[in-house]
């Protein structure tokens, strides 16, 4: 009695050819920058946006953060009359640093924990 396993090998005999594998699949990515395709710049409402690398960050938030963080981020979206940028939190975030970026802080200034932070930057944006 025949097998029929044999006879499917005795079939593909010579059909079959060996696939080459790239010599770059197993290599080691984790330290090389993400690359993430160029977005069109059709106006100035995405200047906060990185055009080639991002990073990912984690963001620790409460609860109460983060539902007042989605629900600012909605209201922006829904009311948003240009359709080229979705607005989220993150989009918050990101919007939050680059304000932080024009703050003046004096070398002077020290801060030993969150509330402290956060009543510094209340003074500092008051202004």
């Amino acid at each position: 009695m025949v097998d029929n396993r044999d006879k499917l090998k005795s079939a593909m005999q010579g059909k079959l050819k060996p696939v080459a594998k790239p010599d770059n699949l197993f290599r080691d990515t984790a330290n090389e920058p993400r690359k993430i395709q160029p977005q069109a710049k059709e106006s100035p409402d995405t200047a906060f946006k990185m055009d080639v690398f991002t990073e990912r960050v984690t963001l620790a938030l409460s609860p109460e953060q983060r539902n007042f963080l989605d629900n600012l981020a909605r209201d922006f979206q829904v009311k948003r009359t240009s359709k080229l940028e979705t607005i989220n939190r993150n989009t918050l975030v990101r919007g939050l640093v680059e304000v932080l970026k024009d703050v003046d802080f004096s070398p002077d200034e020290v801060v030993n924990n969150e509330a402290e932070m956060i009543a510094l930057l209340k003074r500092k944006l008051r202004r």
